[in-house]
């Protein structure tokens, strides 16, 4: 027999061999990634009772009766023998846990959970709990999915408190508030009648007790051409004011507030013109010195939730009106 051909037939039956192999233990692996669910010794499992759920849901206080997870354990929230939750134990008390949720593994039951309620603890790795590929299509589906309107405005997992004193009569939980807005704030014009003027704004609102906040809020702009041609004015607006906050429809919130306004106006250049006439000159200082007020002022901040943690935000008092964004923290 030729030597070439006798390679070839060699090299050919080698070849088959290879993908005789691969094709196997592709097989082998299908078999095994295609089964029901692994295996698992069911007195791993510890039966405990949901005690007390968090405003957030983001804590959860759970019986531990079984001595069975410990501060820093991983451990896994089991109902009706599938996977609801993923958590980590924050805290242990006298034959209690809290556990702070990190991953839901299925929204339908996690909806279930409710104080009273017993379920099943795994601690440690999951893993090998998790169902197979054979899903049933609707958990697919539903599985770690927004489902509907009040699962975009739901707070789980927004709020990082470990505090188990969580009260629910707060309207908004985090304890601060931060926006930019755009708008008008009043003033004089160049005949000493009242006029307003745009303004760019900043603000910051700390909530010191359930509901109640604490906001200062500045604004500055420059008006070209005032109280003269040729004349520009810094205008420098500080607030301070106190806000409560009221819960509101469509995932709105009312805020009455009350406070101290601070109007302060900067121009070098007022009185100084050489053509002017000293009736002009005072008109213009008079008009500059007018604008430095200060007062009491109120109105109401209506803030509307666009998605967890922002805010469309709308002003409107006596000191200003304004439109903007908001972000709590």
């Amino acid at each position: 027999m030729n030597v070439t051909i006798k390679n070839s037939i060699i090299t050919f039956f080698i070849t088959i061999q290879i993908l005789f192999s691969f094709a196997l233990a592709e097989n082998v692996i299908d078999d095994l990634s295609e089964g029901d669910e692994i295996a698992f010794d069911e007195s791993t499992l510890a039966d405990e009772q949901i005690q007390k759920i968090s405003f957030s849901r983001r804590i959860f206080v759970i019986t531990n009766a079984n001595s069975s997870f410990y501060k820093g354990d991983y451990v896994s929230i089991i109902l009706d023998m599938k996977l609801v939750a993923r958590a980590l134990v924050a805290r242990i008390f006298s034959g209690t846990g809290a556990i702070k949720i990190l991953k839901i593994y299925s929204l339908p039951l996690w909806r279930k959970l409710k104080p009273s309620l017993d379920v099943q603890i795994l601690r440690g790795d999951d893993s090998y709990f998790r169902r197979s590929k054979k899903k049933a299509p609707s958990d697919e589906l539903e599985e770690g999915k927004i489902l509907d309107e009040s699962d975009l405005f739901n707070s789980t997992m927004l709020s990082d408190d470990l505090s188990l004193d969580e009260d629910s009569a707060r309207a908004i939980k985090p304890d601060n508030l931060v926006s930019i807005s755009y708008g008008f704030v009043k003033g004089l014009n160049d005949n000493e009648k009242a006029a307003s003027y745009k303004q760019f704004l900043g603000s910051w609102g700390y909530q010191m007790g359930d509901n109640i906040w604490a906001e200062v809020r500045y604004g500055q702009n420059l008006v070209e051409d005032f109280p003269g041609v040729g004349v520009d004015t810094a205008y420098q607006n500080v607030t301070l004011c106190l806000k409560y906050t009221i819960k509101a429809p469509f995932y709105s919130y009312l805020q009455p507030y009350f406070g101290y306004q601070m109007l302060s106006a900067k121009s070098p250049g007022a009185g100084t013109g050489t053509t002017l006439t000293p009736e002009q000159k005072a008109k213009e200082l008079r008009i500059i010195d007018n604008l430095n007020t200060k007062g009491i002022v109120f109105g109401a901040t209506i803030l509307k939730r666009l998605v967890p943690g922002w805010f469309m935000k709308l002003d409107i008092g006596a000191d200003i009106m304004a439109l903007g964004f908001a972000i709590e923290f």
